[in-house]
């Protein structure tokens, strides 16, 4: 309607539209915060009143012209009072936070946040990032997470929001510790921020969140005789299952290549602290395969050095190799590489157990 794209026009035919007297007081004051603005946006924002005493919009003009005109007193209670009117209008909104904050008064402002983002779709593509930088803050976590604990229809769009943006992943890892009933729109937001966490190459965080989330503590390799357990990944097993390559787990890990094909069919993230290590495992390669099958131990970083590897026997036995892990080296990727050889033949065999111990063992 023209009262709310060109209120000037509205008002040459309806001089007593209150939306339009409304419309065109919010729009000289946007459009113009120089002192000769604010008459003109006063006057329009008092002829709406008088046509309708409870129009938000006008008295939010009126309490934000009162405030540059030096007033605040009054400006505030006129804001306040447009904020009791309506809880839809974002730019209220925005001003009620950045009071709340000048005051120091945290849990006012995120009250301000909640309201703005249960109601105004824009709301979020402008307030997610300012909440998520925020979250950084080690003293904003708790008051974030009383108010995510109330299940905002907001929160989930928040924490993924604020995942991907990785400014603060590791106390979004905090919140998630207490936030058991956040459901993801996609996914699963604790194993989206422990992603993130390694993607950051933060092992240690990401293994700490791991560690909380599960409320346990696992070994240095996580389910070493592959029986698919439960938890989050990549400190759990991530297996390939392609047409020419790949690998299962059942009481063991089968694995297998075709001729000509090969690659990385099964890895997991570890994090050992600095030491001296030796990895173990117990399985074999067909005897009669042309290619064969070895795991690789090597630094979490991208292109990080390998540590060690050792290749599995054709017969059925143990094979252990020692190593060490320096303080450079936080995460380390443990890796089966199997190779199919150049015949048709390919490979094919199967691991009992893996597992990284001290060096003694």
């Amino acid at each position: 309607m023209a009262r709310y794209g060109e209120p000037t026009i509205a008002l040459r035919f309806f001089p007593w539209d209150a939306k339009a007297h409304e419309r065109r007081a919010d729009l000289i004051f946007s459009s113009g915060m120089a002192d000769h603005s604010w008459p003109a946006a006063e006057g329009e924002a008092r002829q709406a009143l008088i046509r309708s005493p409870l129009s938000p919009v006008a008295a939010r003009v009126l309490g934000f012209t009162s405030e540059l005109r030096g007033d605040r007193e009054r400006g505030r209670k006129l804001v306040l009072q447009a904020a009791a009117l309506t809880r839809r209008d974002l730019t209220t909104r925005l001003w009620l936070i950045e009071d709340a904050v000048s005051r120091s008064d945290v849990r006012g402002a995120l009250d301000q946040f909640d309201i703005a983002l249960r109601r105004s779709r824009p709301a979020r593509d402008l307030l997610f990032p300012i909440l998520g930088r925020a979250a950084a803050d080690p003293a904003l976590v708790g008051p974030i997470t009383d108010l995510l604990a109330r299940s905002p229809n907001w929160a989930a769009e928040f924490l993924q929001s604020a995942i991907a943006d990785g400014a603060a992943t590791e106390n979004i890892a905090d919140m998630l510790t207490h936030l058991p009933n956040v459901k993801a729109l996609n996914g699963d937001l604790r194993q989206q921020v422990i992603q993130q966490l390694v993607k950051e190459e933060r092992f240690a965080a990401a293994r700490r969140a791991n560690n909380r989330f599960l409320r346990t503590r696992t070994g240095n390799v996580a389910d070493t005789k592959f029986r698919s357990v439960t938890g989050y990944q990549p400190f759990l097993w991530t297996v390939s299952n392609e047409a020419s390559r790949g690998a299962s787990m059942e009481d063991g890990l089968d694995f297998y290549a075709e001729g000509g094909d090969g690659g990385v069919v099964a890895n997991q993230l570890l994090t050992l602290s600095p030491g001296r290590y030796r990895l173990f495992s117990v399985g074999q390669t067909d005897p009669s395969a042309e290619g064969g099958a070895t795991w690789f131990i090597r630094c979490g970083k991208v292109d990080g050095p390998i540590l060690t590897q050792i290749k599995m026997p054709s017969q059925l036995g143990p094979v252990s190799s020692d190593f060490d892990v320096g303080p450079e080296c936080a995460g380390q990727w443990l890796i089966l590489h199997v190779s199919g050889g150049t015949t048709a033949r390919g490979t094919k065999g199967h691991i009992q157990m893996v597992d990284v111990g001290s060096e003694t063992r």
